[in-house]
């Protein structure tokens, strides 16, 4: 449908912007691949290198947010976390390889990219840093990056210093969610691996 269409373009050329400009996020801000698969579906927009060689999540919320869009937001975001952080140590050793630079081995940084916000998503972005993520928020203007999409974007960090802690349920749900993801991933790897022993997406 042609709104799904132009939702997916707008998405694609806020990332080729960023790919193109990294230093409007960061400065020393190297990319390293983009639209990394996972097998649940899930996808990590820009994978990046910082400066002090730490690799960087960069993702992309794109959408006009409601709680449940929220909910989906951060489940994914935080199930790639896990990801690459617990099931991707070959990952470190293939950026080492192609950068000839040896990586911090420490979980990555997490960059958030959104053209909306609400409350239910600020509250999400704070419990990851008190889960001891290194998480920072970003705003930026969905209209500009229409029109100009050569041109840096405007962007805005969001403090989390004063959100609410996020609910007891919603935390609940979100640690349920994170096992169900945990299982399904070891279950797949298994399966795939019997045939396949480097596949992409482990």
């Amino acid at each position: 449908n042609q709104d799904k269409s132009k939702t997916r373009n707008l998405r694609k050329n806020t990332l080729d912007n960023l790919a193109k400009n990294l230093n409007q996020l960061e400065e020393g801000l190297e990319l390293f691949d983009r639209d990394i698969p996972s097998l649940l579906g899930e996808e990590i927009d820009l994978l990046c290198l910082d400066k002090n060689h730490r690799l960087v999540l960069v993702q992309l919320n794109h959408r006009k947010l409601k709680k449940e869009n929220s909910f989906s937001f951060f489940k994914g975001l935080f199930y790639l976390w896990n990801w690459i952080s617990n099931f991707k140590d070959d990952f470190f050793a293939e950026v080492e390889k192609k950068t000839g630079s040896p990586l911090l081995k420490i979980p990555p940084r997490i960059i958030i990219l959104t053209s909306d916000q609400n409350q239910i998503f600020l509250e999400f972005a704070s419990h990851l840093k008190e889960l001891v993520l290194d998480v920072d928020v970003l705003h930026y203007d969905s209209a500009q990056a229409v029109k100009d999409t050569d041109l840096p974007l405007r962007l805005e960090k969001i403090s989390l210093n004063k959100t609410n802690p996020l609910d007891q349920d919603d935390i609940d749900e979100l640690n349920e969610d994170t096992a169900k993801r945990a299982k399904a991933q070891y279950y797949i790897w298994e399966k795939v691996r019997s045939s396949n022993p480097n596949p992409r997406g482990f």
